[in-house]
């Protein structure tokens, strides 16, 4: 098994854990990213900074907005 399963398996069944992981993941990288940036910016910098904040938001609001607790499923 690879380890990317267990992974795509909670984000498909809409885990908790994984949406947190998912937010996690991505934010890890935010400040490298901005310190890229500050050492010198290009257009490919600023086009990724903004790609991984858009991801990170995105994923950030709606964990926030789904208070569900556990792993169940909205029906």
């Amino acid at each position: 098994m690879t380890p990317w399963k267990p992974w795509a398996y909670g984000l498909w069944y809409e885990r908790r854990w994984a949406e947190w992981l998912g937010v996690i993941t991505g934010g890890i990288y935010l400040p490298v990213e901005l310190y890229e940036l500050w050492k010198g910016a290009n257009s490919f910098k600023v086009v990724a900074l903004a790609v991984n904040l858009g991801i990170v938001a995105y994923l950030g609001l709606k964990l926030g907005r789904n208070p569900r607790h556990g792993g169940a499923r909205n029906a």
